[in-house]
């Protein structure tokens, strides 16, 4: 868990968007999936991970937290881990209508309401609206990612320990992918390693098969269930390494060659290497994430090679917070974390290897959080 210092800056924030954007409350509502830039903001301004169904929260203007929960199990998880307080917490089994009754107890039914759009489900917005008649729900998703891109030190000492976890992760990785795994098998033995290394939990990606420059079979990433592949001399394997530590997400993309060396794997992580390392020269705080993505894309394009999406995207909270794009005029801010993983081809191939890190952005620069 984040301090108690951690926990009042982030709640006085919001509660200055509050202020801002002339609004009763924040309602929060959160799940386990990895999305959009949407998606931490439960899990950022509560410090809760939510592992079933949604879990609610109300941020006030005196920046304070309420917790909704159906029981005392889940009153007991919510107010071990998160910076919800026990006489903090909303019991009412009817997740949604706790939300209602505590909004209209405390005169805050009157006005507009922050919610987050992209999550809420209809129904849950058509009850708001019948119950709420004098309430406007406005989305605050752009307010709140905004709060989350300017990162504490404390926040960027947990992305340097996520970033440690995946060099462990990495060095299970390059020893288990030999000729006769199987891919669950060299799964299982970097999640071995991250979960020694104190993650939380982790978003594991694999693909196995031959690569050439004129003809690939590695496939494209996939969960280590949906291929059950044994691992051949000559073949090429490649992951996604991604850790979550204390609420926030890293990302390591690499691409080994199995039993034997490969001409082809290496150029192509040559010219990828190359994008990124001249990329990483532009990343400071107030320049554009697309200056960083096209330079990438000049990199490639002048050793003759395709520059294709993806290639990368924020980490924080959110495991894909928002993607850097050639058209994405978000400034690099100080604390953000980013990682680069251009998809480079030539004129023959549909499917390239995995190659890329992350990066924190400083006051002056950036750092590569992996070794």
């Amino acid at each position: 868990m984040f301090s108690e210092k951690e926990r009042a800056a982030r709640l006085n924030a919001a509660a200055e968007l509050i202020k801002t954007e002339g609004l009763q409350a924040i309602y929060l509502l959160g799940n386990g999936t990895v999305g959009t830039n949407t998606f931490g903001n439960f899990r950022y301004f509560v410090d809760s991970r939510v592992f079933f169904h949604f879990n609610s929260a109300i941020i006030t203007k005196d920046a304070k937290l309420y917790g909704i929960v159906g029981n005392n199990m889940a009153m007991k998880n919510l107010t071990a881990a998160s910076f919800v307080r026990k006489e903090d917490v909303i019991m009412n089994g009817d997740q949604l209508g706790g939300a209602i009754n505590f909004l209209k107890e405390n005169g805050l039914d009157k006005g507009k309401l922050g919610v987050l759009m992209e999550l809420l489900p209809t129904s849950w917005m058509m009850r708001l609206e019948k119950e709420l008649p004098e309430t406007e729900l406005v989305d605050v998703a752009d307010g709140l990612f905004a709060i989350r891109t300017h990162k504490s030190e404390e926040e960027a000492e947990t992305l340097r320990q996520c970033g440690r976890i995946c060099d462990a992760a990495f060095k299970a990785f390059k020893k288990a992918a030999v000729p006769g795994a199987w891919e669950h098998e060299v799964v299982a033995e970097v999640i071995s390693a991250v979960q020694r290394m104190g993650a939380d939990t982790y978003f594991m990606l694999i693909a196995s098969g031959k690569f050439s420059a004129k003809e690939s079979r590695l496939t494209t990433l996939h969960t280590t269930p949906a291929i059950d592949r044994q691992l051949q001399q000559g073949d090429t394997a490649a992951m996604e390494i991604t850790p979550y530590f204390n609420g926030n997400w890293t990302q390591m993309v690499r691409t080994v060659n199995v039993g034997e060396e490969n001409p082809d794997v290496d150029e192509f992580i040559k010219v990828t290497s190359d994008s990124i390392r001249e990329a990483v020269k532009l990343i400071k705080p107030g320049v554009p994430i697309k200056d960083a993505v096209l330079k990438m894309k000049q990199v490639v394009e002048e050793q003759g090679y395709r520059f294709e999406m993806p290639c990368g995207h924020i980490c924080g909270a959110d495991l894909n917070e928002e993607r850097t794009t050639v058209d994405n005029d978000r400034p690099f801010a100080k604390g953000m974390c980013v990682i680069l993983h251009p998809t480079v081809l030539n004129d023959t191939l549909t499917s390239g290897i995995y190659w890329g890190e992350s990066y924190l952005v400083t006051d002056d620069g950036c750092e590569c959080l992996m070794q």
